[in-house]
Formats: structure tokens, sequence, C-alpha cells
């Protein structure tokens, strides 16, 4: 009987061995899966002082009509107590200002432009261009099957401005693909998750 029971509990102790090395494996898993859930650039505005302000102007010249509502409407989805987006009066100033929106000739759809303060983690200005022959659609209803929405690619800009990198998961404001036709105007848990891991919880 004492053989039995040693060998029984030797063997239950490597079960509870290998019990345990699998859930710590499991964990380590379902943490890298739910890290890959966002990807964060390098930096970003949280050196400012909190709650952070960006403030913007746009340019409306080779803009669709309504640009420059949809274009603010799209920058409130990502506003919260710690980090808000506003805007100055709509111009087209010779200089551009450090936060800019503006319609452009372009080889892609939409491109943000957010470098770092040299030797900082700290983003010194961001540039949201759009191209400006493309056939935009500026409403809230559906666009055609052949136009680019203007909110759901604005959306996505911003989430760029703010620190966020594209993302290959279906849903998610930060994918890098949205077929023409086809609208994404709701910022997704993961593009939630990534901001707050940025700026904090709200």
């Amino acid at each position: 009987m004492l053989t039995a029971t040693k060998n029984t509990l030797k063997g239950l102790s490597k079960w509870m061995a290998r019990s345990t090395a699998f859930c710590a494996l499991a964990a380590t898993l379902f943490s890298a899966a739910a890290a890959s859930a966002y990807k964060l650039e390098d930096w970003n505005w949280k050196y400012q002082a909190n709650p952070i302000e960006a403030r913007f102007v746009i340019c409306e010249q080779d803009a669709p009509s309504g640009a420059a509502s949809v274009i603010k409407q799209a920058a409130a989805k990502w506003s919260y107590s710690k980090l808000k987006f506003s805007f100055e009066a709509n111009n087209c100033p010779q200089e551009r200002p450090l936060n800019y929106v503006e319609f452009v000739p372009l080889n892609v759809t939409g491109l943000t432009t957010a470098p770092n303060e040299l030797g900082t983690h700290n983003t010194k200005r961001c540039l949201i261009q759009f191209n400006k022959s493309k056939p935009w659609y500026a409403g809230t209803g559906m666009p055609g099957g052949n136009q680019n929405d203007l909110f759901s690619v604005a959306l996505h800009e911003f989430g760029h401005c703010i620190g966020l990198l594209d993302i290959d998961d279906k849903g998610a404001v930060m994918n890098g693909k949205l077929d023409v036709g086809k609208v994404l105007r709701d910022l997704a848990s993961d593009d939630l998750a990534g901001r707050n891991a940025i700026y904090g919880m709200p």
C-alpha cells in the first residue's frame, strides 16, 4: 500500500506539473492574442498636459461638399475624457499648421504623416491627406458602389494621429483595408483598447 501510495503521489505530482505548465502556456498564448488586437506606434501625444487637445485646421480646397463637417464628426469618435480633437476655422494657409487636413493628389485613398520629435517618443504633428481624385461620399447614408466613404476613411486616419498602426482585424477601424461602397463608422473594441492603452482608461 505504501509503495502504491508513493507511486500514486508521484504520478499526481507529474500530472499537476504538466497541468500547471499547460495553464501557463494557455495564459501566455491568450495574452499574446489579446496584445495583437492593436498595434501602437512608437510615439504619441501622451506627453502633453492631460486632458490632451489636438487642434486641427481643415483645408476645403478640392474637398467634396460637406467634407469638413464629416471629418469633424469622425474625429469626435476618438475623443473622450483623456483626449479630444478640436478644430480652428477652416483655412488653406500657405504654410501648413502642425495638425492639418487637406485634399491633394495621392496614389492612395488616404494618408497620414505623424512624425516624432527627433530623439523622442513625442508626436510632433499630424498631417492627414485625402486623394482629391477619389469619388468621395460625404454624407451619413450609404455611399454608392463606386464611392469612398469619407467618414470611415477619416476615422481610420485620425487613429494614426493618436498613435495606432494598421491591423489585420476585420471589423476594426484600424484595419488598413475598406472596400469602396462600404462603411466602418464606429470604433471596435480593439480600436478603443489601443487608444486606452496609450492615453488611459476613461
